[in-house]
């Protein structure tokens, strides 16, 4: 039997193992399965020292990085006794996360996640420009304004006013899958509210729609920000909850993270 504890960050949940001998990827599928498994939107393999953090989405295929999967992680060692010190850098794919400011009760903290990155050779985006910001493109009868950045990984970012969650699901796994994004692309549907208020739906790569997204609200605060259209700090309104992203130097995120359960898994 597997031990596993799972958590969530805004409605973004996952499935927290440190301890594996089979493949992780096979794993990720069959314990994020809603119905056949323990049902998350991704799992966190994670070991103590070096304190590492690697993520698969529940399709199996693995990220580089997750704010609120770091979030739910930070969380986690927390309730495993680990001191603050030990966990004020976590290793991932995308490089080395800065952990800072952190409060219990109730618990919330912030992650650095460094510089954004706007170079289109660096998100393997089929362009012959340098970035890909306001690009048109037409999808599904739509001629579609985007801008993409990474930040942990790949988000492509649009406005939207008025738009349904079904045509959100149908429109991003289009834009996700696009031959433009040689890798694939996380798109962000955002509805600015007002300069310091954004709200934000996230279609996933490799997971869908999510009630959250952390690189994808950095992400979409970051490029409204670029626009004009928003002030740093900015809150990002979200289904469960609110994360507030602070668009400097390098990108802060802060926000929640909640335990659901504890126990252990039995493949059958």
């Amino acid at each position: 039997m597997l031990a596993f504890s799972k958590y969530h960050g805004c409605g973004n949940d996952f499935i927290i193992i440190e301890e594996w001998h089979q493949d992780l990827s096979r794993l990720a599928r069959k314990l994020c399965h809603r119905t056949t498994g323990i049902g998350a939107d991704g799992l966190l393999a994670v070991t103590r020292k070096p304190c590492t953090m690697r993520i698969f989405n529940s399709d199996g295929s693995e990220a580089a990085m997750c704010g609120n999967g770091l979030r739910c992680f930070v969380k986690y060692c927390i309730d495993q006794g680990m001191a603050e010190s030990e966990i004020s850098s976590i290793e991932t794919k995308a490089g080395k996360m800065k952990v800072m400011d952190i409060s219990h009760d109730p618990f919330s903290c912030t992650i650095d996640l460094g510089k954004p990155d706007c170079k289109a050779s660096s998100m393997a985006i089929d362009t012959t420009e340098s970035t890909f910001m306001h690009q048109k493109l037409f999808v599904s009868d739509r001629l579609l304004s985007l801008s993409s950045v990474f930040i942990g990984a790949v988000h492509t970012v649009l406005y939207m006013d008025d738009i349904g969650i079904a045509s959100m699901d149908s429109l991003g796994a289009q834009l996700c899958s696009h031959p433009i994004f040689k890798d694939r692309t996380n798109v962000d549907f955002v509805r600015v509210m007002d300069e310091h208020t954004i709200e934000l739906i996230t279609y996933e790569r490799g997971v869908g729609i999510t009630a959250a997204c952390g690189t994808g609200a950095c992400a979409s605060a970051y490029i409204a920000v670029r626009d004009g259209k928003c002030v740093s700090p900015v809150a990002v309104l979200l289904p469960y909850g609110k994360l507030i992203v602070d668009v400097g130097d390098t990108i802060r995120l802060k926000g929640p993270a909640v335990k659901i359960a504890q126990g252990y898994w039995q493949e059958y």
